[in-house]
């Protein structure tokens, strides 16, 4: 599935929060590590690269960073009903409010829902000191595969 511009009018959480939100560019600092709290609130972003502007976010989960497009797999919506919420209640998963399709916040691969075991795109990041910044090279956006993880053992 190509990967599409996000519309801001297509999405709850975009109407005011893609208005007069940071453009970051490859290399480009996105925030510091402390301001990322663990299983909590993301920091959303305009990626500026080849194609256009989209919306992306960063999230930590068990002491490390990752960045993701904003864009369910299922259908190219915003996974933030709230601007920068995008775990579940548990803090475990990353979540779609539009269709609860959830995500492992490590790999992106889908754990169940509409996404049908597509992923999440996600984003190199690189991590300098206290400071998580977009990597220089974003020539191929890392995609899991498209396939739903053995959730077993990611069961309570």
């Amino acid at each position: 599935m190509p990967l599409g511009f996000v519309r801001p009018e297509q999405t709850p959480a975009s109407a005011s929060a893609t208005e007069g939100a940071r453009c970051v560019r490859p290399g480009d600092r996105i925030c510091d590590v402390h301001e990322l709290e663990d299983g909590g609130r993301g920091v959303r972003f305009m990626l500026a690269a080849a194609g256009g502007l989209r919306t992306a976010f960063v999230v930590r989960h068990a002491g490390q960073v990752y960045g993701y497009l904003n864009e369910c797999a299922h259908r190219a919506l915003e996974l933030d009903w709230v601007e920068g919420e995008f775990f579940d209640t548990h803090r475990e998963f990353l979540i779609c409010a539009a269709h609860g399709a959830r995500y492992d916040p490590v790999s992106g691969a889908c754990i169940d829902g509409a996404c049908a075991g597509r992923g999440l795109a996600g984003l190199p990041l690189e991590i300098s000191g206290d400071e998580v910044r977009l990597a220089r090279d974003l020539s191929v956006l890392r995609r899991p595969a498209d396939r739903t993880l053995d959730t077993a053992s990611m069961q309570k």
